[in-house]
């Protein structure tokens, strides 16, 4: 059946056709701009064809297949969606385009649509499509379903749309974008640019490529049970493996990722390596003592430090010892010791329990090919956490020691539970070699890979802890630190790390009863409110990528040794540090810095919807070419400070979520790394002076900022060490070293000033006075032997702490030394 439409007055044209030939319907066009609309019947099988010359449409029946050819002209092909075949399948379309700059629409089906020489504009609608653009400037849309496009010789854009798209550049300049789904890249020749999730995405960059992490879906899911996480892992492994499984290995031993064993049966794997608190706060024990703790950032969330207190004694831990003094004065002295495995990290003290978390950073040796002399060392550290019932202070028990695997990212501890955030990178179990010299032997198929994964005891390749428990019902238990159903995992992992929070019940009648949480990726950074902890994964890319750099956010909500994951999101930019973040009324202030070229900043806020972390408010752009130096939120208002040569101190509302807005700026020369609150009117600020005219950093410097209009923020007064170099404290980095004494008006700071060229070191803490009627007055300096770490306060006494020896002074007087003691 032949289909020829009338030919129009006063216009010499060819004829479009289109013919049914057995059940395949072709269309060709004219060398002038046609315009072909192809729609359905009422019946399966039935198409009817418009074109913009037609008196009226025709129609076909008995389609299955359908064939489109246009010619030279500017051409609009549009095909429906709901296009069916006579054999009720969704009818698939072949159109190819000819030499003009072309608008294809594919339909439902599974269309192949070819470009031609034109600037092209090619869609391929539903089904899972195979789009080519070939030679001119096209636009490629796979849109629904699992498509592949293709650029051409041009400068393309390409779109995959719905679905798990495969995408390859050509030899243009290329721009891809995955959309959603699972997507493959591959750009091709030219200098590309991917717009693309790597949590999700499989990528294949070259140098000249330029990656913009795009959002896209955060999409995670719960592993519920062993069964699903070890489906997961050989999933996993098939998709990593999939170009290996069965094949020769490559020279040299090595089959992509690392050396792998010649084994007739067994496993080749690399394992996993093994609101603001204003002030110190003055607790109160029984007796009426007054002390001081830890600097923290939210209260009631403690944080792990060198050295605790409880009025009466002072606990310290240094290197692989629990050292505890007696804090009288009169009769300063150790009065026990106490060992555990590892190098110190971090102390809390809970009740009558002691609570030392320790890194043990080891080595262990790659297990060699056969006849083959090569090692390799892997790094396999640990985390040993121990609690001691320091009931009685002069002889701790040590009551349960756990080891996990992995790294210490940070910790936290509330209500009487210490939770502690550990990475372990991983890599996939690797396919065994199958008998034979290395050179002939072939790795398994991906069934004998899937069968022996299948086959594994799950603890043998995942991170492990071991729990030692003393007492007459003492012993040793291990298990796996990765373990349902609170797995919470990617499909497609672009990071190959695992971040598991562990839980430790210290004050329960099980001192050291733990849970944990997985989420796959790196935790670089971590804060807590008194209910959830937000992990922050900070992805940098080098300056001539662009887009710069995004955070990925996981909210984890905790209630004793119940943690789950709610929520995950991402901002532009990346975080500076804990303080970067902050949560009011069940909003997430998040403040970052992004990095395309040149530096710019923002504030975010984000609320929680459904399992989404969504950002409801931002304000973005500022202070560019300067990056941030130290952030702090303290109720509605956020207090962000920028450096390049000169110290902006921004004043941020906060008030309305979905708008913040700058309130007030002040400049002064230098930064401040670290912003602590003085009252509801002032801030402490603890930085470097810096030459105005080059931004060079110089001696330390204290400030202190008036903040009773926010509009108009002031610099009341400063105070510059003074050092013969520029000095150096650990307080500028780690909030800890910070002291603020509230009910003395008292701050001290632990300072170094080093003499290079008179080979001598000064040494001590510098106490000063800070109140928002007087400004900063310096009462004196208590002056150490050692490097000053960290200072506190029992009754009317200030204790200085270095490496190796304890100080009392008087709070308002240090001066006047009360008591010494080497340990």
């Amino acid at each position: 059946m032949s289909y020829l439409p009338n030919i129009e007055p006063l216009e010499p044209r060819l004829l479009l056709s289109a013919t049914l030939r057995g059940a395949t319907l072709r269309i060709i066009g004219t060398p002038d701009n046609d315009l072909i609309t192809v729609e359905a019947g009422t019946q399966p099988g039935d198409v009817v064809v418009h074109d913009a010359t037609d008196n009226g449409p025709h129609l076909f029946a008995g389609v299955k297949r359908l064939r489109i050819v246009t010619r030279d002209g500017n051409d609009d092909v549009r095909l429906a969606d709901d296009l069916i075949a006579a054999d009720g399948s969704a009818l698939r379309a072949v159109i190819r385009a000819g030499r003009g700059d072309d608008t294809v629409q594919g339909g439902g089906g599974g269309d192949r649509i070819i470009g031609g020489r034109g600037d092209d504009v090619l869609h391929g609608g539903g089904g899972d499509d195979v789009v080519r653009g070939q030679r001119g400037r096209d636009e490629l849309d796979g849109g629904e379903g699992d498509d592949r496009l293709r650029g051409g010789t041009g400068d393309d854009m390409i779109l995959g749309d719905d679905g798990d798209d495969r995408m390859f550049g050509g030899r243009g300049d290329d721009t891809l974008n995955g959309g959603e789904g699972i997507n493959r890249f591959r750009g091709g020749r030219g200098r590309d640019i991917y717009y693309a999730h790597p949590d999700v995405d499989l990528l294949r960059l070259s140098r000249r490529d330029q990656l913009v992490h795009d959002r896209g879906p955060d999409t995670l899911r719960r592993l519920e049970n062993e069964d699903a996480l070890r489906r997961w892992l050989i999933d996993l492994g098939l998709e990593q493996w999939d170009a290996l499984t069965g094949q020769r290995p490559l020279p040299g031993n090595w089959l992509l990722g690392g050396p792998i064993e010649v084994v007739d049966t067994g496993i080749a794997v690399r394992s996993f390596s093994a609101d603001a608190q204003l002030g110190v706060a003055l607790a109160e024990d029984g007796a009426g003592t007054d002390f001081s703790q830890t600097n923290v950032q939210v209260a009631g969330v403690d944080e792990a430090d060198l050295v605790k207190t409880d009025g009466e004694h002072i606990y310290i831990v240094s290197h692989d010892e629990l050292i505890i003094v007696d804090a009288d004065p009169d009769n300063l002295e150790v009065v026990a010791r106490a060992g555990f495995d590892g190098f110190a990290s971090g102390l809390y003290l809970m009740e009558d329990r002691a609570v030392v978390l320790a890194a043990d950073h080891g080595y262990a040796q790659v297990r060699p090919f056969a006849g083959d002399a090569f090692f390799a060392p892997t790094f396999e550290p640990a985390v040993t956490v121990t609690v001691f019932d320091v009931s009685d202070p002069t002889a701790p028990d040590m009551v349960r020691e756990t080891r996990v695997d992995g790294s210490l990212t940070t910790s936290r501890a509330a209500d009487g539970h210490v939770y502690a955030v550990v990475s372990n990178p991983f890599q996939l179990i690797q396919p065994v070699i199958d008998g034979g010299p290395v050179l002939r032997g072939a790795p398994e198929t991906p069934a004998e890979y899937e069968q022996r994964i299948d086959a594994l005891d799950l603890d043998a390749v995942l991170p492990t802890y071991t729990t030692t428990t003393t007492g007459d019902e003492g012993g040793t238990t291990t298990g796996s630190l990765v373990a349902a159903p609170n797995v919470y995992v990617p499909r497609i992992p672009a990071y190959r790390n695992m971040t598991t929070i562990v839980a430790f019940d210290i004050t329960g009648p099980e001192p050291g009863a733990m849970s944990t949480s997985s989420v796959v990726g790196i935790a670089s950074e971590a804060f807590a409110s008194t209910g959830s902890i937000y992990l922050v994964n900070s992805i940098w890319w080098s300056p001539d990528r662009a887009g710069g750099q995004q955070s990925k956010i996981h909210k984890f909500d905790y209630d004793g040794l119940d943690v789950t994951l709610e929520a995950t999101g991402t901002v532009p930019g990346t975080t500076l540090n804990q303080f970067s973040l902050d949560e009011h009324d069940g909003l997430l202030r998040v403040a970052t810095t992004n990095w395309d070229g040149d530096f710019e900043n923002n504030v975010f806020v984000l609320e929680q919807d459904d399992d989404e972390l969504e950002i409801v408010g931002s304000l973005v752009g500022l202070a560019k070419t300067e990056r941030i130096e130290s952030v702090r939120f303290l109720g509605d208002v956020g207090y962000v400070v920028t450096f390049r040569r000169v110290d902006p101190l921004f004043t941020i509302d906060l008030r309305d979520a979905e708008n913040p807005s700058v309130l007030g700026e002040l400049k002064v020369p230098g930064f401040s790394t670290f912003l602590h609150p003085l009252g509801d009117t002032h801030l402490i600020g603890l930085g470097r002076d810096a030459d105005e005219e080059t931004g060079r950093a110089d001696r330390m410097q204290l400030s202190l900022f008036d903040v009773t209009e926010l509009t108009d923020p002031q610099l009341q007064g400063r105070y510059l060490f003074d050092t013969e170099g520029h000095g150096f404290s650990d307080a500028l980095h780690d909030h800890h070293a910070f002291s603020h004494f509230p009910r003395f008006d008292v701050v001290a700071i632990p300072v170094s000033d080093r003499f290079w060229n008179a080979g001598a070191d000064d040494l001590g803490l510098e106490v000063f006075e800070v109140t928002p009627e007087g400004g900063i007055e310096h009462l004196g300096k208590v002056e150490h032997e050692d490097v000053v770490l960290r200072s506190l306060v029992i009754d009317e006494n200030l204790y200085s702490l270095s490496r190796t020896e304890l100080i009392v002074t008087e709070v308002d007087d240090p001066d006047e030394v009360a008591g010494e003691l080497s340990y």
